[in-house]
């Protein structure tokens, strides 16, 4: 699976919340991906990373592109027949989604422009049930 081979639906700056101790040992499976909100550090998500970069909806995957300047270089694809649900689950004013994965992994993106990226991933996997909050 790469980005070349199907086109783009749509482009948007991203963060992707990876736990930092699960991503060095294992990559990215469902562990990396486990951010609960109750990790609470001094200053932050205790042990979690926000990666920058572009998240990218082709017709085929929702691709995850990180920024050079990263420490953790995760880039991935999530294919569309993967997801099972695309949730906002934005609390303030932190605007989040989470995708949820057949296999149980919740990759969580501080994105902008929530409705609308919703919208068109629901579009893309030929759906129109969604949840928001």
């Amino acid at each position: 699976m790469s980005l070349q081979e199907s086109p783009v639906l749509l482009r948007r700056n991203a963060t992707c919340l990876i736990d930092v101790a699960a991503y060095s040992r294992v990559g990215l499976d469902a562990a990396a991906f486990d951010v609960a909100p109750g990790r609470r550090g001094p200053f932050g998500l205790r042990g979690v990373e926000g990666v920058g970069g572009k998240l990218v909806l082709t017709s085929t995957a929702l691709w995850f592109h990180p920024h050079r300047l990263n420490f953790t270089r995760a880039e991935f694809g999530i294919p569309l027949d993967e997801i099972t649900e695309v949730r906002d689950v934005s609390r303030g004013l932190r605007r989040q989604i989470e995708v949820v994965m057949r296999n149980g992994a919740r990759p969580r993106f501080v994105v902008w422009g929530i409705p609308a990226l919703i919208a068109a991933i629901d579009r893309a996997r030929g759906t129109s049930a969604t949840s928001l909050r």
